[in-house]
């Protein structure tokens, strides 16, 4: 089936939501110390209000990689998410 949205045709199987929003998801590590990874916790809702520059840059990237992928599976030409790319 295909969807029409700013008049372009989208395909999608019939399993397909119609609209697919990124989950960000926020997983906390710590290594010991010969660097084996242990999962603290899992959070659902991550702050990604930056607390600096860097840290800035580090959230707005993911964000935008989130909706790469939301992109990829939805098959939305990624040109109507180009505006949300970071500036580097």
């Amino acid at each position: 089936s295909s969807d029409r949205a700013h008049g372009h045709s989208f395909s999608r199987s019939k399993y397909s939501p119609i609209c697919s929003v990124p989950k960000i998801m926020g997983f906390d590590y710590i290594l010991d110390s010969t660097m084996n990874p242990y999962l603290l916790e899992v959070n659902r809702f991550p702050g990604l209000e930056p607390r600096s520059s860097l840290d800035s840059d580090v959230k707005k990237a993911v964000v935008y990689d989130a909706w790469i992928a939301a992109s990829d599976k939805t098959g939305i030409p990624k040109k109507y998410i180009q505006d949300l790319r970071p500036s580097n």
